[in-house]
């Protein structure tokens, strides 16, 4: 329900919902109805569905959430999110107009700025939460959390990169620009209100999962939702079994259960460092910040950066450290108190509150160090039963039907269940996804025997193929 209220009373469109804090001070009210009457035109030509805006204030400075169903062209989605930094600039300015003359420029040009309008820089190492709350897209109230501690003013910014390259120089600056004009919170993602419906659909759909479900996910989620409880965190875990037992598929399905961006995946087996979490020493002049600071700090896929996103580590018994470890980074990170004061290697002295960071390790083997071992909750993935397989399979199969939206039949006939006996769960997509297609390119509606056999397209290992 649109509870935004002004003394104008602006006429808002039907698809755009707006919500603002209790006691929300009058003082934003002039620049929040302008802010809305922006987005309104830069949507005019293909408005969403439905779009949720949220006011808040924190340490007297102007917050603004922005998200919409459904997702925004990266065009229109890259205007509003320039429309979002104007305002709170421009909001910036009033609070402090009689300071400083405010410059559309790079923040840093503020010469008046004000240090105490960040973090102290004596931050505690257990990182508190304020008593900020954040909107979610469905009404609901999120706790906001500190990620960013430690800020720092223009001149000490610019003392703490003077021994370093002009370029590394010229990327700090912008960086803290960006957290400064996003501010040091971030809201802790609650999951979808019928979660404990869906998992238990998710149980029935990945049976071979069921005690990850029950002994972690279940918990956390009953904790993170329950009343007094501000944000918590959820133990890392380990997920080992054989390729295509459904590891993958199960954490895209927690992602849509969690109601978060999508996941961060790491491939450790392409990584020789630990550079793509923790980011690249400012010893280097291409320096730059690791795909986890980048998550919490920045949208995704239009989405407003949170607390508490899913990284997937995947194939984590594939790391192979010569000089550098790619796993260096997960020593820390995977530790709740020095997750908590975690430090990108291109942002030192930036303190990163990476506690509430859901990971998930993945991996064929359980052949990872020690101390990473005793640092996560590990499941060995049993092969599915015939009989699971079988009620998997035809989950697979109507899934990839819903997914085409073309009104096929989502019914799997017994005989082609049959044939799946044996088979992974990646084989029994790919076949699934290449029997749908030859089944349409045939003009029939439904998989048969035909197409089923048609779409296996495996190469007998005494046949040559070559040319002649």
């Amino acid at each position: 329900m649109n509870d935004f209220k002004t003394n104008r009373r602006p006429q808002l469109p039907a698809w755009m919902q707006v919500n603002h804090v209790v006691d929300f001070p009058e003082k934003w009210l002039f620049l929040t109805e302008a802010f809305l009457k922006t987005i309104e035109l830069l949507l005019l030509s293909k408005p969403p569905e439905i779009a949720y805006v949220n006011f808040d204030e924190f340490q007297d400075q102007l917050q603004i959430e922005f998200d919409a169903r459904p997702h925004l062209t990266r065009r229109h989605a890259s205007l509003i999110d320039r429309a979002i930094i104007d305002y709170k600039k421009m909001a910036w300015s009033m609070q402090n107009d009689d300071q400083m003359q405010f410059d559309t420029g790079d923040l840093f040009e503020m010469k008046s700025f004000k240090v105490q309008k960040s973090m102290p820089k004596n931050a505690p190492s257990q990182t508190p939460k304020s008593d900020c709350q954040h909107v979610a897209a469905d009404g609901r109230s999120e706790n906001q959390v500190i990620v960013f501690n430690n800020l720092v003013s223009e001149a000490e910014a610019e003392a703490a990169t003077v021994s370093r390259d002009s370029d590394v120089r010229t990327r700090h600056k912008k960086i803290m620009a960006s957290l400064f004009e996003s501010g040091p919170t971030r809201p802790f993602r609650l999951p979808v209100s019928d979660w404990p419906a869906q998992l238990d659909a998710l149980t029935l759909k990945f049976p071979n999962f069921e005690r990850v479900i029950a002994t972690v996910i279940r918990p956390h989620l009953a904790l993170a939702t329950r009343g007094g409880i501000e944000a918590h965190r959820m133990q890392p875990i380990f997920l080992v079994g054989t390729a295509g037992c459904g590891k993958n598929a199960f954490a895209r399905a927690l992602q849509k259960i969690f109601d978060v961006p999508k996941f961060l995946q790491i491939l450790v087996a392409a990584e020789t460092n630990s550079m793509a979490l923790a980011g690249s020493s400012t010893y280097y002049s291409n320096s730059s910040p690791g795909l986890l600071f980048e998550r919490l700090a920045y949208p995704v896929h239009g989405h407003a950066p949170i607390a508490n996103p899913v990284v997937v580590i995947d194939e984590v018994e594939k790391a192979r450290a010569k000089d550098f470890d790619p796993l260096a980074s997960l020593y820390s990170l995977l530790e709740e108190d020095t997750a908590a004061v975690f430090e990108d290697q291109a942002l030192p002295g930036i303190s990163i509150n990476a506690s509430f960071v859901r990971f998930i390790l993945l991996g064929n083997e359980p052949t990872i160090p020690e101390p990473i071992l005793s640092r996560v909750q590990t499941f060995e993935i049993e092969p599915l039963t015939s009989s699971q397989l079988r009620t998997v399979s035809r989950s697979i199969f109507e899934a990839e039907v819903e997914k085409l939206a073309i009104g096929f039949d989502k019914n799997l006939p017994e005989d082609v269940l049959d044939q799946t006996q044996g088979l992974s769960l990646r084989q029994c997509k790919i076949r699934f996804q290449a029997a749908i297609g030859i089944a349409v390119a045939n003009s029939r509606n439904e998989v048969d025997m035909n197409s089923w056999a048609c779409s296996n397209n495996s190469v007998s290992s005494n046949r040559k193929i070559g040319f002649i």
